[in-house]
């Protein structure tokens, strides 16, 4: 399986719109077709990173 991870840092912010476009440029791309059966999301507000 593929897993995607994007930051957008601690001081910027993303509105619902934009979210919905990159949702729906994902959408689009080969790769999410084919995958499509397992399709899984997880979007939390803040994530640690080690």
């Amino acid at each position: 399986g593929s897993i995607l991870y994007v930051s957008f840092g601690s001081i910027s912010s993303i509105s619902v719109a934009e979210l919905e476009s990159l949702f729906d440029g994902l959408e689009r791309s080969k790769e999410a077709r084919r995958e499509r059966a397992n399709r899984h999301g997880l979007v939390v507000r803040w994530a640690p990173q080690l």
